[in-house]
């Protein structure tokens, strides 16, 4: 890439929906940092004559796909970007202005991987400090350091997450695979990079728009939805977890990939991947932090072994209490 190249290329995907991207747009627009160091590139799946004007006044490149999968949009905008670092921002999600301004000092040489903190409101933004930050080397496995970024969710939610071109350009046949599963791989495959430094900023730059439509109609509807997305889920993480095994402690890998398992026993289906060892469940009933959702993990875990009468008890009062969450953030 030559000097005049962007530092950042901001990648907006957007699959069939178009009532927010817009919205996704204007938040990359709006970042209080010099225009001339980012670009601004929306793939998508549709055309559509309002949408398209506005990103063709505003010199944003509009890139067509007809692919599926979330991964394989960014594998397109990563071919197309001509920044050094990618932030991805999923269409219903939106940047705070000072994103770019915040990162943009962490984004030095041998940065490969930074993620922040996000919010589910921009009413929740305030003035506050925000004065942490916290960073590991590629291939340090030190536990100290695993659960801090564990701590901070730093493998969740793909617009929060910057990532050095390369490292989606390199692992691009895995990437073009994966949709719920995108934002752990790139952690993972970050942290078993050969070199480079990981990071996370404890600022909340991303807000992150947290909708379900399966769960505002029906309790079948919201089962067989969590269901057909656990499942996808598994097979997303046997195909990574096959890419990363010799880069990375097995013990990273099965966490994760024991609970959904549990959900999909939990909703009535027997996983029909590679069974899990002794091992796996050592590894998967780790105590990994926050404790809230560890709790909750275990929960799941066991609840998966008992009679299908109480498993529907839970399920019903997590199917209650999930709609009434989305009812209040679409009254915010």
């Amino acid at each position: 890439m030559s000097e005049s190249d962007p530092e950042f290329s901001i990648l907006i995907v957007a699959y069939d929906r178009r009532e927010y991207i817009l919205d996704a747009v204007n938040s990359a627009l709006s970042q209080e940092f010099d225009h001339g160091r980012y670009e601004i590139i929306v793939i998508k799946n549709y055309t559509d004559e309002g949408i398209d004007r506005y990103l063709k006044e505003h010199h944003i490149r509009n890139i067509y796909s007809e692919e599926t999968a979330l991964g394989a949009k960014f594998v397109e905008g990563a071919r197309s970007a001509k920044g050094k670092y990618l932030c991805l921002l999923e269409d219903d999600d939106r940047f705070v202005p000072g994103k770019l301004s915040a990162i943009s000092g962490l984004a030095e040489d041998g940065t490969i991987f930074i993620h922040n903190s996000y919010l589910k409101s921009a009413d929740e933004i305030g003035e506050r400090e925000y004065p942490e930050v916290i960073s590991m080397d590629a291939g340090n496995f030190k536990l100290t350091k695993l659960l801090e970024f564990t701590h901070y969710n730093a493998s969740f939610n793909c617009s929060s997450i910057t990532v050095e071109r390369d490292i989606i350009i390199n692992n691009k046949d895995v990437i073009r695979n994966l949709t719920y599963h995108l934002d752990s791989f790139l952690y993972l495959a970050s942290l078993g990079h050969e070199k480079g430094k990981i990071t996370h900023v404890n600022q909340p730059l991303t807000i992150f728009r947290s909708h379900d439509d399966s769960v505002l109609k029906d309790f079948d509807n919201f089962v067989s939805r969590r269901l057909s997305r656990s499942l996808s889920v598994l097979n997303e993480m046997e195909a990574y977890r096959i890419s990363l095994q010799d880069k990375i402690p097995r013990f990273l890998l099965v966490g994760d990939m024991l609970y959904v398992n549990s959900v999909v026993k939990l909703l009535g289906k027997e996983p029909v991947i590679r069974k899990l060892t002794a091992f796996d469940y050592l590894a998967g009933l780790f105590p990994w932090p926050p404790a809230k959702t560890y709790l909750f993990k275990i929960k799941t875990i066991v609840l998966s072994f008992l009679p299908a009468r109480l498993k529907s008890h839970f399920l019903r009062s997590l199917y209650n209490s999930t709609k009434e969450r989305y009812k209040q953030l679409d009254r915010q």
